[in-house]
């Protein structure tokens, strides 16, 4: 059961698993989820080019390059190989961890498993073009350590979840086993069976969800003649716009909330089900007539349903449990209660199922919408009908990052604006990782006395004087990544030397350019001479700049 579990929560992210994979063998700290976000985000996901910019942002560097057969068990591992592509499937990527001229050990980071076979097999599937990384001393996610612990809960509860049933069977049957010893074996075949065609109904249904899954995909595929998306997709597929997935879930797990409610071996409630089993077995006629005749394929995880439905019916006829007799009136009780077991489980499908759909589409539509946002050309097209800078920013403010960088962010900003603030981290990661970024920072205050945010700019101009960039960065960062913005503290934790007033003519010159350039609020970003776009935020910038 675990294993089922993990199998259907693996994600068929195959660029993240591949990112993940590689970052770990680097001894590399980037949760799984960090990393299936960011990839799945970029907007050329799912190419090599979203692993090699996510990779690039937690410090890892790379090289992609297409290099020849022979060059191949050279190169230095671990690294990223891109595998072809069938006529079902396009090309996927995988992670070499060891190779030499004999053979090759790599992870599939579709199926998440480790694989090995010969050097010639594995270039023959290779399209030659490979990922090759570095990590830099301080790689990493600055929140790994809350991310995990994130990710644990989170399998915790659906481990805790897909459990919750087996726990309850089992709880129910140590005291029968206590009571009737070998006698109880029947009662709980029958309870393992209705539980097992729950297990494989919640696999259709999740089917019908994600068709893409690996375990699913693999059982789906076990034999030649098998193609559950055939058979599950087909016009037989349900009866009155209900699906038999949902019918056949429905049914077993409405049996076994039924079960464990009235207890599995109870005479009047095994007589309900029993007569439930008989006349579901037809079912198991039809079903055969419409893989094997109408459609021609067999779908294994149907299949599987009317082996389990067949075995009931077995057991339930040579224990003579359809042959019990009460009175109408508990007979009556009985088929309510057997009414409200399989009502909630129906409408438990009937509301997540289209709920967990619509997620999915959402989901692709963003994707969608991050592509065409995160488009370079579309970006520099509305960027360029946006409010230009009107007069030279020469020698106003503080600059951060190189000097010479080609792209060129102008921030105005206010020492006590919360936003400025927010805006201020995810700017500061962004020159810290993009080499051929520049920020210049201009404060939009007066030099006038009563004006209290003067103070603290004449600071971080008296210490940007002393030619110090990283002592600059460190000091605008204590100050506004500090949720208490006190001045005269902050000023005890950084002297400065000279009087602050000499800062005040660059506080005018500021002021003066703000008023020209039409600046009434902070923070107001320009990108390369324009304004940023309304539709962008802050933290788009790291991977449009990137893109460049």
């Amino acid at each position: 059961m675990l294993y089922l579990l993990r199998k259907l929560s693996l994600s068929k992210n195959n660029s993240a698993n591949a990112a993940f994979m590689l970052a770990k063998l680097l001894q590399v700290r980037i949760s799984r989820s960090t990393l299936q976000q960011d990839v799945s985000e970029h907007p050329d996901y799912p190419s090599l080019l979203s692993i090699s910019d996510c990779l690039k942002q937690y410090g890892i560097d790379n090289l992609t390059g297409k290099f020849a057969r022979d060059k191949y068990s050279d190169l230095p591992t671990p690294f990223i190989a891109q595998l072809k592509g069938t006529q079902k499937a396009r090309h996927q990527f995988v992670v070499v961890k060891e190779i030499n001229q004999h053979q090759v050990r790599y992870y599939n980071a579709e199926q998440q498993v480790w694989e090995t076979c010969s050097c010639t097999q594995f270039l023959d599937k290779s399209t030659g073009i490979a990922l090759l990384a570095e990590a830099a001393a301080d790689a990493g996610e600055a929140q790994y350590t809350q991310k995990i612990k994130q990710e644990k809960r989170t399998l915790s509860g659906r481990v805790f979840l897909g459990l919750l049933l087996p726990i309850l069977l089992v709880a129910a049957f140590v005291p029968l086993l206590q009571q009737s010893g070998a006698g109880a074996l029947p009662y709980m075949a029958f309870s393992l069976l209705t539980l097992t065609g729950t297990a494989i109904c919640s696999l259709l249904i999740w089917y019908d969800i994600d068709q893409h899954n690996p375990l699913i995909l693999r059982v789906c595929s076990a034999f030649k003649k098998t193609n559950c998306s055939a058979v599950l997709h087909s016009k037989g597929s349900g009866i009155f716009g209900v699906s038999w997935s949902a019918i056949g879930f429905t049914y077993f797990s409405g049996s076994l909330l039924y079960l464990l409610s009235a207890g599995v071996n109870n005479p009047a409630a095994l007589f309900v089900l029993s007569w439930c089993s008989i006349l579901a077995a037809p079912y198991i006629l039809y079903s055969l007539y419409y893989q094997g005749i109408v459609v021609k394929q067999w779908c294994t995880l149907c299949l599987s349903v009317q082996v389990v439905i067949a075995l009931q019916c077995l057991l339930v006829l040579l224990q003579g449990w359809h042959h019990f007799t009460a009175a109408p009136v508990t007979l009556l009780t009985l088929a309510t209660g057997l009414g409200a077991s399989f009502f909630a489980p129906f409408i438990v499908h009937q509301l997540t199922a289209p709920a967990i759909l619509k997620s999915r589409e959402a989901a692709l539509n963003k994707r969608e919408f991050r592509r065409l946002k995160y488009n370079r050309q579309i970006f520099e097209a509305l960027l360029h009908r946006q409010r230009p800078i009107r007069t030279s920013t020469d020698g106003l403010g503080i600059l951060l990052g190189n000097r010479q960088a080609a792209q060129k962010i102008v921030k105005v900003c206010s020492p006590f604006c919360d936003p400025c603030a927010a805006a201020f981290g995810p700017i500061k990661e962004l020159i810290a990782a993009n080499p051929d970024v520049q920020l210049q920072i201009i404060f939009a205050v007066t030099d006038q006395q009563t004006d209290a945010r003067a103070r603290p700019v004449s600071h971080f101009l008296a210490v940007d004087e002393e030619k110090d960039p990283q002592r600059t960065s460190d000091v605008l960062a204590d100050w506004y990544l500090s949720p208490r913005k006190d001045y005269d503290a902050f000023a005890a934790r950084h002297p400065v030397t000279g009087p602050l007033q000499a800062q005040h003519p660059k506080i005018a010159a500021m002021h003066e350019w703000c008023r020209n350039n039409g600046v009434q609020v902070t923070p107001t970003i320009f990108i390369n001479g324009f304004e940023l776009p309304e539709n962008y935020q802050i933290n788009d910038l790291r991977l449009l700049l990137s893109l460049s």
